[in-house]
């Protein structure tokens, strides 16, 4: 086996994400017997603590993950959705998003007074040149991941530091294997 580093394909990352239903009693009126009548509201819920919540109440039905791929490049878009009519709008669909939290974000900020920074255009403004700033967002790395997720149990900073040195000094010292 050769030690080699590989390159690894990033057109094309799986991914994953769990959903649950959770189902809530909602009183809809009483029957003829003067007796409550319910109906069940069914939620599909993602996130996390949600989910937990509902498991402690009761109320969630199930959960299921589903897997999809997401694109990790230009080519990878046409990898992940083969047809390019739906490419394009799916494309535009998330352009569409994008484009309204620009233009949100745009038109709330304020300045140290609090007074809105924006000012108003006779004409239609131009938001060509916002789409194509890069987000403040970013994924996080699997290592950002962990540090978030030792914060959140409550070990102090200096022990998950201390943690997180470890593991990339072991990552650093490692190297992929290659098929040979």
């Amino acid at each position: 086996m050769s030690t080699a580093a590989t390159t690894v394909d990033v057109n094309v990352k799986p991914e994953m994400i769990s959903f649950g239903v959770i189902g809530t009693k909602v009183q809809t009126g009483t029957d003829t017997n003067n007796q409550p009548v319910y109906k069940t509201e069914l939620k599909a819920a993602s996130r996390e603590k949600e989910i937990e919540k509902a498991k402690e109440d009761g109320t969630l039905l199930f959960e299921q993950s589903f897997s999809y791929d997401k694109a990790g490049s230009i080519e990878g878009i046409t990898e992940v959705i083969k047809d390019a009519e739906e490419a394009v709008n799916i494309f535009n669909a998330g352009l569409k998003v994008r484009f309204n939290s620009k233009v949100v974000a745009l038109l709330t900020e304020v300045d140290e007074n609090g007074d809105p920074t924006f000012q108003p255009t006779e004409s239609s403004f131009d938001m060509r040149d916002a789409l194509n700033e890069p987000t403040q967002r970013r994924n996080l790395s699997p290592i950002d991941k962990a540090q978030k997720a030792l914060l959140a149990t409550g070990l102090p900073a200096e022990t998950v530091a201390a943690l997180l040195a470890q593991v990339r000094a072991n990552i650093a010292g490692q190297t992929a294997p290659t098929a040979e």
